[in-house]
């Protein structure tokens, strides 16, 4: 298609609320254009995936990119703030961070 991606994958083991219910298995990957940062694809393995999955589905539906998910607010500690943090792997080491810091 001619499209210039990247990606970025999560493992489970950096996302807090896994860390306090030891949900340790599975990833987040989320792929994007790389010359606009357009959220093009998400893929979620792991405990309760199907709860994680619907704000991975609505970026992709409405377009969104890296930035505005950057933008959202996330409650902290739950599973879906995964999404968020493999956002933020775009633009920051997520292994630096400090438990929910940015």
């Amino acid at each position: 298609m001619g499209i210039e991606v990247d990606s970025r994958v999560l493992k489970m083991d950096k996302v807090p609320k896994a860390l306090v219910i030891y949900k340790l298995k599975g990833l987040k990957k989320m792929v994007v254009e790389k010359s606009t940062n357009k959220i093009l694809g998400v893929q979620i393995i792991g405990h309760l995936t199907a709860e994680i999955i619907q704000e991975a589905v609505l970026a992709i539906k409405f377009g969104l990119k890296v930035e505005d998910i950057l933008d959202t607010i996330h409650v902290y500690p739950t599973m879906v703030e995964a999404i968020k943090l493999v956002a933020v792997s775009f633009v920051k080491d997520i292994s630096k961070l400090s438990c929910c810091a940015e």
